[in-house]
């Protein structure tokens, strides 16, 4: 009996442990559509409509590889929209992310996807605010780049529109 109670312990735990999130938190007063899109479409997630009213929590199925791109409401979607990726349970069981302008590395998408970095954390973080868009280095921009962060953490924050991050993140990314 102890052994089973112990095993569906260690189940639970893991499940628990298993769990990934990101939360979308919306800096301006925009209400916006958030696009899912996995590799080979293997871990399908319905959009998410996100506004300023509260930050929206998304949980994602185990070893989740694949990214994320924001609309504005009424608006049209980015010809290249900056992209929020992310591999939960990559090597090593970490999480990599970062915020993607491979299609369009001139940034034209300003005020959508924005910073990426783990919750509870100051840093690593990927991407770019209103703040600091001239001349950002941050950002997935090339092929095989070295802008892809690495963490432990399996919770994500993911800032979306226009405006500064509201928290104090770390210097060095």
């Amino acid at each position: 009996m102890k052994f089973a109670t112990t095993l569906f312990g260690l189940l639970g735990s893991a499940a628990m442990a298993s769990a990934a999130t990101v939360t979308f938190w919306t800096l301006d007063d925009k209400v916006r559509t958030v696009t899912f899109t996995s590799n080979e479409n293997r871990w399908p997630i319905a959009p998410v409509t996100v506004s300023n009213k509260e930050k929206t929590v998304v949980t994602f199925p185990d070893n989740y590889v694949g990214n994320w791109y924001s609309t504005i409401e009424g608006e049209a979607k980015a010809a290249h929209p900056l992209l929020g990726e992310v591999q939960f349970g990559g090597w090593g069981g970490k999480t990599y992310f970062d915020v993607s302008a491979v299609d369009d590395p001139t940034m034209q998408d300003q005020k959508n996807v924005q910073k990426l970095w783990p919750a509870g954390q100051s840093g690593p973080w990927s991407g770019c605010d209103q703040s600091s868009w001239a001349g950002c280095q941050t950002l997935y921009i090339l092929w095989d780049d070295v802008q892809t962060k690495v963490t432990e953490q399996t919770d994500l924050i993911q800032t979306l529109g226009v405006g500064a991050t509201p928290v104090q993140l770390a210097a060095f990314v």
